[in-house]
């Protein structure tokens, strides 16, 4: 069992203290420093009894700061965010995931939690626990729900299939893709051949009329030489 250490979690105790007693003099950024700092020690503490004590802490927190439930959402997954960027998935996974249980508007956090939990964990038990998080945005042909789905089957699942199933679900990607061949494209310049298939996909299916990742015949010669599986289908018609 994990456990934040006591002397650390005594100085939150104390913190918390203070900043209830005269949180007027604090800065913005003081605050949300402390409720992170609660978040990330609720994220490493497994003994129950002081994970409760830290949520009691974290609404006293909110409470003196008048932080309203959706500034709140707010909070937790722009600090998920920035915790992913900075190579912490455990806490980004752990912040997203309380975003999404308590917002009754998660779509946004249901793909950004399936996101963490198909890039970092990697493991096909968690695949049923993806899609249902995706599905709901799926449906709504949300572009990032639709994009990480078909992810998930092209490379978690992998079976021949499963990239059928992925062809088919980038090719119900809407015209407007809200930002979605960004983000991926930034993941394609650093190397990550997620972005390099997100970009074939969708100049497969004529979603984008260029990619700066290259041209479609030589994103499928990469993906060929780096994906194992990487269907005969697919490739043919362009190398």
């Amino acid at each position: 069992m994990v456990k934040f250490m006591d002397d650390e979690y005594v100085k939150l105790q104390i913190r918390t203290r203070e900043f209830c007693s005269n949180s007027v003099s604090l800065s913005e950024e003081e605050k949300r420093t402390l409720l992170k700092d609660l978040l990330r020690a609720m994220c490493i503490e497994e003994d129950s009894k002081k994970r409760n004590q830290l949520e009691q802490m974290v609404a006293l927190v909110r409470h003196s700061s008048e932080i309203n439930t959706t500034g709140y959402h707010f909070f937790l997954g722009n600090t998920a965010y920035d915790a992913y960027g900075s190579g912490d998935a455990v806490f980004a996974e752990f912040l997203f995931r309380r975003a999404y249980e308590l917002s009754s508007e998660s779509d946004i956090y249901s793909n950004n939690l399936a996101y963490v939990l198909r890039k970092s964990r990697n493991n096909p038990l968690n695949s049923n626990e993806i899609i249902m998080l995706l599905l709901p945005g799926v449906q709504k042909h949300d572009p990032f729900c639709l994009i990480n789905m078909g992810l998930l089957f092209a490379l978690s699942l992998s079976e021949p299939d499963d990239w059928r199933t992925a062809d088919d679900l980038f090719s119900l990607l809407p015209n407007s893709l809200v930002g979605a061949e960004d983000w991926w494209e930034e993941l394609g310049k650093k190397g990550d051949l997620e972005g390099w298939l997100v970009h074939f996909f969708l100049l497969r299916h004529e979603k984008i009329d260029h990619s700066d990742l290259g041209s479609i015949k030589s994103l499928a010669q990469r993906l060929a030489q780096h994906i194992d599986g990487f269907p005969d289908w697919l490739a043919k018609d362009y190398i």
